[in-house]
C-alpha cells in the first residue's frame, strides 16, 4: 500500500512536471509565434509605409512634372499669342477712311491712276474707302471691299456729305497747253500767290467761272484759281510738240470785247470777254484781228483791245506784236529788264548774255516788251515781264 502511494505520488509529480513543461513550451511557442507575427506585421507596416512613401514621391514627382509641363505649355502659348499679336500689329496698318462724294451714283475704281485705265469696279456714292496714298494725275490709291486701285481725288472726302441736298458732280478738266505744269493760285490773278503746281495732264474739278480768264478749280484737296486756257475737257497732254500759247489781256474797253466767228466786225458774236480777262493768243489774222481762245471758245478779237501786259492803258503808238523767241546779244555780261520802255525806268533784273527771252511787242521808242525766266524755262507761268532795248535782242527764226 505504501508502495502504491509512493508510485501514485511519483506519477502525479511526473504528470505535473510534464504539464508544466508542455505549458512552458506552449507559452514559448505562442510567444515565439506572437513575436513572429509582430515582426511580420512590422515588416508589412514598414513595407506599406515604404510603398506609400514611394507612391507619394512618385505622385509628387508626377505633380511637379505636370506642373512644369503646364507652365512650359502656358509660356509657349503666351509666346505664341505675343508673337501672333506682334505679327498682326506689324502687318496691320491703319488707313484713313474717306467717303465717295460729288457724284450722282458711283465712281470708278481703276487699275492705274488714269481715266483711261481699266475699271475694277464701281464704288457707290457715300461708300467708305481706305485711303492708302496719293498718286499721280489727281488720283488716290484706295481699297474698297477687298479691291485695291485708283480713284479720282475730287470724288473722295474725309467727310461723308453724300446726303447733302442738291449735290452735283463737278465736271473734270485736264491740264493742257503747257510743258510741265500750271499754277493754282489763291485768287483769279497772275499776281496772286501760288498754292501749288498742277502737272500737265492732271485732272481737276471745275467749280465755277471766275474773273480775268480764270476757273475756280479743286485739285488734290486744294481749291484755287487756274487760267482757263490751260484747262480742257479733253486730255490732250500727250500731243506732240505742244507749246503754251502766249497770254494776252483785254484792255482799252469799258466792260468787255466781242469774240467773233471770223475776223470781221460783221461776224457773229460767240461771247463777250470782260475787261482784264486773259486769253490765249493763237495767231495774227486779217483786218486787225487776233485769233484767240477764251474759256474753251476759239474765235477772233480786235487786236487793239488785247495786250500782253495787264493794264487799261492804251499801247504805245507804233506798237507791233511779234511773239517770237529772242536771244540777248551785243553786250558784255547782261542787259537790263525795266518796268517801262525808258532807260530811266526802274530795273527789274539783269538778263545775262545769250539768255533766251520771249519777245511779245515792239514799242515805238526802241524797246521790246519781253518775258524772261531766271531758270531758263520759258514755259513757266512765273516769267518776269518788262522792257529791254531792242538793239540787244536778236529775234530767232520761227520753226
Amino acid at each position: 500500500m505504501k508502495k502504491l502511494l509512493v508510485l501514485f505520488i511519483m506519477i502525479f509529480a511526473l504528470s505535473s512536471t510534464s504539464c508544466s513543461v508542455l505549458n512552458k513550451e506552449k507559452e514559448e511557442t505562442e510567444e515565439t509565434s506572437g513575436q513572429r507575427s509582430k515582426s511580420k506585421r512590422k515588416k508589412n507596416k514598414d513595407r506599406t509605409e515604404e510603398e506609400e512613401t514611394g507612391k507619394m514621391e512618385e505622385t509628387s514627382e508626377t505633380e511637379e512634372t505636370t506642373e512644369e509641363t503646364t507652365q512650359e505649355t502656358r509660356v509657349a502659348q503666351m509666346q505664341t499669342i505675343s508673337s501672333t499679336e506682334a505679327q498682326a500689329q506689324q502687318n496691320t496698318q491703319i488707313y484713313t477712311t474717306m467717303y465717295v462724294v460729288n457724284c450722282n451714283e458711283s465712281i470708278t475704281l481703276r487699275t492705274s491712276p488714269s481715266t483711261k485705265a481699266s475699271e475694277i469696279r464701281q464704288i457707290p456714292l457715300g461708300a467708305a474707302v481706305s485711303y492708302i496714298e496719293t498718286s499721280e494725275n489727281g488720283f488716290y490709291k484706295v481699297s474698297y471691299m477687298g479691291d485695291t486701285g485708283y480713284a479720282l481725288a475730287q470724288y473722295l472726302s474725309t467727310e461723308n456729305v453724300s446726303n447733302s441736298a442738291n449735290m452735283l458732280p463737278y465736271p473734270i478738266l485736264y491740264v493742257v497747253n503747257c510743258r510741265e505744269s500750271i499754277t493754282l493760285r489763291t485768287s483769279p490773278s497772275t499776281k496772286a500767290s501760288a498754292i501749288r503746281q498742277i502737272p500737265l495732264g492732271a485732272a481737276v474739278s471745275y467749280i465755277e467761272i471766275s474773273e480775268n480768264g480764270f476757273y475756280k478749280v479743286s485739285y488734290m484737296g486744294d481749291t484755287g484759281y487756274a487760267l482757263a486756257q490751260y484747262l480742257s475737257t479733253e486730255n490732250v497732254s500727250n500731243s506732240a510738240n505742244m507749246l503754251p500759247y502766249p497770254i494776252l489781256y483785254v484792255v482799252n474797253c469799258r466792260e468787255s470785247i466781242t469774240l467773233r466767228t471770223s475776223p470781221s466786225t460783221k461776224a457773229s458774236a460767240i461771247r463777250q470777254i470782260p475787261l482784264g480777262a486773259a486769253v490765249s493768243y493763237i495767231e495774227t489774222s486779217e483786218n486787225g484781228f487776233y485769233k484767240v481762245s477764251y474759256m474753251g471758245d476759239t474765235g477772233y478779237a480786235l487786236s487793239q483791245y488785247l495786250s500782253s501786259y495787264e493794264s487799261d492803258e492804251p499801247p504805245a503808238l507804233g506798237e507791233e506784236y511779234i511773239f517770237r523767241d529772242g536771244v540777248v546779244v551785243n553786250c558784255k555780261t547782261s542787259i537790263t529788264l525795266r518796268e517801262s520802255a525808258s532807260t530811266s525806268a526802274k530795273e527789274i533784273t539783269q538778263i545775262p548774255l545769250d539768255s533766251l527771252v520771249i519777245v511779245y511787242e515792239k514799242t515805238g521808242n526802241g524797246f521790246y516788251y519781253v518775258g524772261y525766266a531766271e531758270d531758263g524755262d520759258l514755259s513757266s507761268e512765273d516769267l518776269l515781264y518788262g522792257y529791254v532795248l531792242e538793239g540787244y535782242i536778236l529775234l530767232l527764226e520761227r520753226n
